[in-house]
């Protein structure tokens, strides 16, 4: 395989270009030949695209000459120099990557015949395929962070990047792909770095990376410090190397779960290492990696598994499948408390003496199962929440797996782009100019703004040669508008293919007939589904070999007449109706919509009372009345895409003629930035019952734990409980317990008693009615327990989460109106008061959620159980199923008790009865 007289080209704007050297394990990197395959392929471009503009964004290891700095200078090229790694990990800054989205963005949406070159020197090639993927994602041409890097990693070799890597990049490289999915507008990227203290790490089921089964882990913290101007990466933690400070853990024991106190602050873009070390306390093995950014960090907790940390890549079967790292941050110098309570310290509850009969009846019953085990009790206090993972969502545009090839073509192959995607508007090139990267270098200005036309991809190789028939590929795109200009003809004249569309419209149909007898009057028509043939073994074949088809009854053809008639206008409304369809002129409407899309938004807008004119003022007023939230977040569905802006910016025609969803689109294209403005108002819209359910469902967690936490009642009655199992395990290996699981409790109802239809719950209450009838009624401490077992935890994170996103997402796009002019003045005003208040309420609502945190915690730990294995839910709902159980066992307790005073009372008047006759007789 050659490595050089080649390049992959991209097209999907107007041309991003990748060499593809960089994916090939065997590119000659010496000077002589690179330099001779860099001129051959300028050379190449230059002669089949000789109006091209090119600018090259190459990745390179910092503070070294990059190969490309002279040949590009010479060719008067453009050129943008980036690191190709972050303290040695294979990502870059957020900082950086903003850079070069906006920057390249700009680049391919200002002038005709822009060209953008992606180079990677040797062992950039993991960086690369992040940022191609990142601008993919960023210009809207893929939807899918996992399906857009896969598409690039499908081009290079596994054992090439793993010889340019140490562990597995792809983790963290969704992770800031997603970053920018959630950012995909420049205005919406955090502008100042958020800065957090790192409290302390918690590793659970421990990874195998020693003879023992367990590892010899220290962590390190690196990035930059916010007490510094200098914003270099640093080691802001690192675990001592000393017997005092380090120990080996094992799996599967007690110290199958590690806490590590950290304290320390970060801000921005943070990497956390963790190595194991071998008993010399000197040879290091990576564990993990991961990188993070602080300001995607909304509920002060990052929780990951093993496929969200980077690891060696043979080192997943060392991860147990439950493995779990959590890390917990805080905005406030507040140190978390650490709860810790033993399992039933006061005996509270009736003693083992009390049971001696128990044994007796119930000693042919299952007590616990015997495939239950014992664990000890873990106090380390954890804090239970999810991390940011959207959902992904499906591929915006079919493409091809096969984009970047390792073979090296010698034939020009294009395939046609759908032209209906949304890119980036050129205006971000203002926010880009405030950003300088530590590294760039851009050796040219930037041509006068002219929006892009086309997009495609093509692949040219050695010699250039003109597309076959068999290298075009159509697909499917939507039918062009009926006025718009000719889209692509520029490239046609630049040497460029032009795409092959082919419309979406609908196919045609063959002509229905319809076999139906002679009737004066129209029948109504019966919607089914006719079968044309009668299949072998159905009643219908059955009733034709019979001859059952001939004895149905006959049809009374005038019944059917007058009571199933097909009403028919009479004659002379038909001929009235045919003359106004004559006479009706033709509708002058100028539709440059989609017929579709414009008749939906049709009938959007006329379920909307607002005028049209007066809708937008509505709308940045942030008038609640004027419309409901259904129809906000429909009138988001229907914001103008960038390819229909530029249809209505070329239609010079009387805007007065115009159908209504045009002209709807022109209202809206009034307002910069019309779709965040639309999103800001569904926020506010929702923001106070959104906040309401989430504060009541909050208190009632809060609530519910504290309730449990304090019944003196059911803490008596779990002692008794515990006493009873005692003494029915008396002298077996499941006796003398301090406590029991949670679970456990379930299995009061399982247990059986041995010549009778009791349980051991009715036993419970029978015993609690004799000695302590005080706790009976132990419900009554708990009124939340029932509303808790209806709330999720993960729920409560993601509202937490979408809470805290929504009011950031409202700042950064308040700060960007101010810049809008008099358009925005009203919006901004109102949206300055929406947001003092708003403010305090996700502030308290984010101290109330770290609190929930610690109660929850503190309940797992309060039964005794482990919080790593142990969630509120198991909690709340085997208390209720218990709280369920016991009553019901109570109430056929008392059923019981009843019916026996029944039998004794009439079984005593029998013998009062008997007794008294008896006495008669003897009298006589």
């Amino acid at each position: 395989m050659k490595s050089h007289n080649y390049l992959l080209i991209l097209l999907i704007i107007v041309v991003i270009v990748v060499f593809n050297c960089c994916f090939n394990i065997r590119c000659d990197w010496r000077d002589e030949s690179y330099e001779v395959y860099v001129n051959g392929i300028v050379g190449q471009f230059r002669e089949n695209v000789p109006n091209a503009s090119i600018m090259v964004c190459n990745f390179r290891e910092e503070n070294t000459k990059s190969k490309l700095d002279n040949i590009f200078s010479k060719h008067e090229i453009n050129l943008m120099n980036y690191p190709c790694h972050h303290h040695g990990f294979p990502m870059l800054k957020l900082e950086a990557i903003h850079h070069f989205l906006n920057s390249c963005d700009s680049w391919l949406s200002h002038g005709q015949n822009k060209v953008l070159l992606m180079h990677c020197e040797r062992g950039g090639l993991p960086v690369l395929a992040f940022m191609l993927a990142a601008l993919l994602i960023f210009l809207k041409q893929y939807e899918g962070e996992q399906r857009t890097l896969d598409m690039v990693y499908k081009q290079v070799r596994r054992d090439f990047l793993q010889s340019l890597t140490m562990v597995n990049p792809i983790p963290s490289q969704l992770r800031y792909l997603r970053y920018v999915s959630k950012t995909n507008m420049a205005f919406d990227w955090p502008s100042l770095d958020r800065t957090l203290r790192l409290d302390y790490i918690i590793m659970t089921f421990l990874p195998n990376f020693n003879e023992n089964g367990g590892c010899f882990p220290i962590f390190r913290i690196y990035g930059e410090d916010p007490f510094l101007v200098d914003k270099n990466p640093k080691i802001l933690y690192s675990t001592p190397k000393s017997p005092k400070n380090i120990q080996a853990y094992k799996q599967g024991e007690r110290d199958d779960k590690i806490k590590v106190n950290i304290n320390c602050r970060i801000q921005g873009d943070v990497l956390i290492e963790s190595v194991n070390l071998d008993s010399d306390l000197e040879n290091e093995q990576m564990i993990f990696q991961t990188m993070i950014n602080t300001n995607f960090i909304r509920s002060n907790l990052l929780m990951l598994n093993r496929e969200k940390i980077d690891i060696l890549w043979d080192a997943k079967d060392r991860f147990p499948r439950d493995f779990k790292l959590e890390i917990t941050f805080t905005e406030k110098d507040v140190a978390p408390k650490t709860e810790s309570s033993s399992s039933f310290e006061e005996r509270e509850g009736l003693p083992i003496e009390e049971f001696t009969k128990a044994k007796e009846i119930f000693n042919h019953g299952d007590w616990t199962s015997p495939n239950d085990e014992d664990h000890t009790v873990n106090d380390t206090n954890t804090i239970n929440d999810t991390s940011i993972s959207p959902q992904t969502p499906p591929l915006r545009s079919p493409r091809s797996d096969k984009n970047v090839d390792e073979s090296l073509p010698h034939q020009l192959h294009s395939k046609s782009q759908n032209p209906n995607t949304d890119v980036t508007r050129p205006d971000l090139l203002l926010s880009q100019q405030k950003i300088q990267p530590p590294l760039d270098q851009i050796r040219a200005p930037l041509s006068p703004p002219t929006p892009p036309k086309n997009e495609t991809i093509v692949r040219v190789g050695s010699p250039l040669s003109p597309p076959t028939p068999n290298a075009t590929m159509p697909t499917t795109t939507p039918p062009p508008p009926p006025t718009p200009p000719p889209v692509g003809d520029h490239y046609a004249n630049n040497g460029f293919p032009t795409s092959l569309c082919i419309g979406r419209g609908k196919n045609d149909t063959g002509n229905h007939t319809m076999h139906s007898m002679s009737n004066t009057k129209k029948l109504k028509t019966l919607h089914w589904l006719k079968l044309s043939r009668a299949v072998k073994g159905s009643l219908w074949a059955e009733a034709q070999k019979s001859g059952e088809a001939s004895k149905t009854p006959d049809i009374d053809m005038s019944e059917l007449e007058n009571l199933f008639s097909a009403i028919t206008p009479s004659l002379g409304q038909a001929k009235k109706s045919k003359i106004q369809n004559l006479v009706t002129p033709k509708s002058d409407k100028v539709q440059l919509i989609e017929h579709t899309r414009a008749y939906n938004c049709e009938i959007l807008l006329s379920k909307v009372k607002v005028p049209l004119k007066d809708l937008m003022s509505s709308v940045l007023a942030l008038e609640e009345t004027a419309l409901d939230i259904d129809q906000v977040e429909n009138l988001i569905k229907f914001c103008p895409t960038k390819e229909e802006k530029q249809v209505l910016k070329d239609y010079d025609g009387d805007k007065e003629k115009l159908g209504r969803c045009e002209q709807f689109f022109l209202e809206l294209m009034k307002v910069p930035r019309v779709e965040s403005k639309l999103r800001v108002f569904s926020f506010k819209i929702e923001f106070n019952t959104q906040a309401y359910d989430l504060r009541n469902n909050i208190n009632i967690v809060n609530a519910a734990a504290e309730e449990i936490k304090n019944s003196v009642k059911l803490r008596r009655i779990m002692q008794t409980i515990l006493s009873l199992g005692n003494a029915l395990n008396q002298g077996t290996a499941k006796g003398s317990a301090i406590g029991f699981k949670l679970d456990s409790l379930l299995k009061l109802s399982e247990t059986r008693a041995r010549n009778t239809k009791i349980t051991l719950m009715h036993y419970l209450c029978k015993v609690l009615e004799n000695k302590l009838p005080e706790v009976l009624d132990f419900t009554n401490d708990l009124p939340n327990l029932e509303p808790a077992t209806k709330i999720q935890m993960n729920f409560l994170a993601e509202e937490m989460q979408a809470v805290s996103k929504g009011l950031e997402k409202v700042e950064h796009e308040l700060l960007t109106s101010e810049n809008d002019g008099s358009i925005s003045e009203i919006f901004c005003k109102n949206l300055k008061e929406f947001l003092r208040s708003a403010d305090v309420e996700v502030r308290a609502l984010a101290s109330l959620y770290s609190i929930l945190g610690r109660n929850v915690d503190a309940l797992i730990i309060y039964f005794g159980e482990d919080p790593s294995r142990c969630t509120f839910e198991q909690v709340v709902t085997t208390l209720h199923n218990f709280t369920g159980m016991f009553c019901k066992a109570q109430e056929e307790h008392f059923k019981e008790l009843e019916l026996e005073m029944k039998k004794t009372k009439e079984k005593d008047k029998k013998k009062y009865k008997k007794i008294k006759r008896n006495t008669n007789q003897n009298c006589h």
